[in-house]
């Protein structure tokens, strides 16, 4: 048994997984994270360091400016008897300014060539699983061995743990419904690419076209993963200024999404980052993972520093009846399996004429 009380996989005869995470200004979620996966986890492997779009927030040798690097040095002396933990640089690449080349390719290749579990399970440091969530998926691992690849969907936190963030971008074939993460693995095999995740056997298949868990069928089995990436104002800007960096398409950059949504709420039906598309905010009342309750303790109670985004003008939002009927007509937002393209982009359209309307009304009543 270790700390926790539960029993490590290995020692259950569970599969054998290696967790990899390419991290940068990873805190303070990372000690979290390999405190949550430790016990699941037939190796752990995590790839620190900037790309090309980060060195401007870097360190002059090109790592993590939080902590983040001192932070995994410290789990591996004091947290890791079993030596699970292999923490990776780009100095042990051959680039010794610290960047990583390209845009976090080499960073999941380089801990997929180190890998030795018979799957790669992908995890970035502010992507948690329910203890359940976890057991269930490798209790399901070992009785479908022949699977090749798994997806999930994902419950977005938004200023607390209190709500996530809902919306069509979330929903059916959407990009953000369906997110690869879990791949069987192979020594002769290769992670190609991280945008979007993708393992290739050494035919060169992509192993989504052989045996493929989609995200429903996860979630089918009650099994998401929660991503707590809207969490603290840190976090918030510099993942906003890496996307906007990147021209990621989802992100409209000429709007200051940060301040204007993140933190003064002002338009209530783009609250996520991919601000192209609508969302909106709703109530979680389910259970979190242990290490995240432990964390929002920490911050709490201020062991570890945070900006936490106070909560008041979300509760008034709730409180708003027009709000909520407009929010309970978006619930409707239709898919691509629910209606014909020519349908359900009519739909769209009124839906989105609806939030705008209603992101007015919002602003005048706040004065802006």
């Amino acid at each position: 048994m270790n700390r926790s009380g539960r029993t490590d996989c290995a020692k259950a005869s569970l599969p054998r997984v290696t967790f990899g995470t390419i991290v940068f200004n990873g805190m303070p979620f990372i000690p979290y994270l390999l405190r949550s996966l430790y016990p699941y986890a037939h190796q752990m492997i995590v790839v620190e360091g900037a790309v090309p779009l980060m060195r401007p927030i870097a360190s002059p040798t090109g790592h993590s400016t939080d902590g983040t690097l001192e932070a995994l040095r410290r789990f591996a002396s004091e947290e890791d008897p079993d030596r699970k933990l292999l923490v990776v640089t780009s100095e042990d690449e051959g680039h010794p300014d610290g960047v990583w080349p390209g845009e976090k390719n080499e960073m999941c290749q380089a801990f997929a060539r180190r890998a030795t579990g018979d799957w790669l399970w992908e995890v970035d440091s502010d992507e948690f699983y329910t203890e359940t969530a976890m057991e269930s998926m490798l209790a399901w691992l070992a009785e479908h061995p022949e699977t090749t690849a798994v997806s999930f969907r994902q419950r977005i936190f938004w200023g607390s743990p209190d709500w996530y963030v809902a919306g069509p971008f979330f929903k059916g074939s959407e990009t953000g419904s369906q997110i690869h993460r879990l791949f069987r693995w192979q020594p002769s095999w290769t992670y190609a690419t991280h945008f979007p995740p993708t393992v290739r056997d050494d035919q060169g298949r992509d192993l989504r076209d052989l045996m493929w868990c989609r995200a429903d069928d996860t979630a089918a089995m009650g099994i998401f993963f929660f991503h707590y990436s809207l969490l603290f104002r840190e976090q918030v800007e510099k993942k906003w200024q890496y996307y906007a960096a990147r021209g990621d398409r989802s992100a409209n950059p000429s709007v200051n999404w940060v301040e204007r949504n993140w933190m003064r709420l002002a338009e209530p039906f783009h609250v996520h980052n991919a601000n192209r598309y609508v969302s909106w905010l709703e109530r979680y009342r389910g259970p979190h993972p242990r290490e995240i309750q432990n964390l929002w303790a920490d911050v709490i109670a201020g062991r570890i520093p945070a900006t936490r985004r106070p909560m008041e003008d979300v509760a008034e939002l709730m409180h708003d009846p027009v709000f909520r009927v407009i929010r309970s007509l978006m619930r409707t937002w239709p898919s691509d399996e629910e209606l014909g393209r020519r349908g359900r982009y009519r739909w769209q359209k009124t839906l989105e004429q609806l939030a705008i309307w209603y992101e007015r009304r919002w602003m005048r009543r706040l004065g802006t």
